[in-house]
């Protein structure tokens, strides 16, 4: 077993600077481990580039697009049963900030609607 802070450091692209130390996890740059720390201890999200540009797989650091877009945590009852509520309200300030400064990034929460994926079948 590995854990994630053993993988190597690397350079943090310019969007998420300011996201702590950055882990690369396979070695070749392909896949960032961002920590988003406050939902639970060793929370990471993941950073990628497909064809369409970066994408933001921020886990449970938000629960929706919505909430990193208008920059609104969940209840405070909700968020004191986090990890850490103040650690978890600043992640997601951030997430906010990079919203607003990269609108067209994906940012992809475990839980929003907004992302579900769509079944494709391949005839023949």
């Amino acid at each position: 077993m590995h854990w994630f802070e053993a993988l190597p450091a690397c350079a943090a692209p310019a969007a998420l600077r300011g996201f702590g130390t950055l882990r690369d996890l396979f070695g070749d740059g392909s896949v960032l481990l961002v920590p988003l720390p406050g939902h639970a201890p060793g929370h990471y999200g993941l950073w990628f580039e497909d064809a369409h540009g970066p994408v933001f797989l921020v886990a449970d650091a938000a629960w929706s697009s919505a909430a990193i877009a208008d920059g609104t945590p969940p209840p405070a009852l909700v968020t004191h049963l986090l990890g850490e509520h103040r650690v978890y309200r600043d992640t997601l300030a951030r997430l906010h900030a990079l919203h607003l400064a990269e609108p067209a990034l994906r940012m992809v929460p475990s839980h929003c609607r907004q992302w579900r994926p769509t079944a494709t079948r391949a005839d023949g």
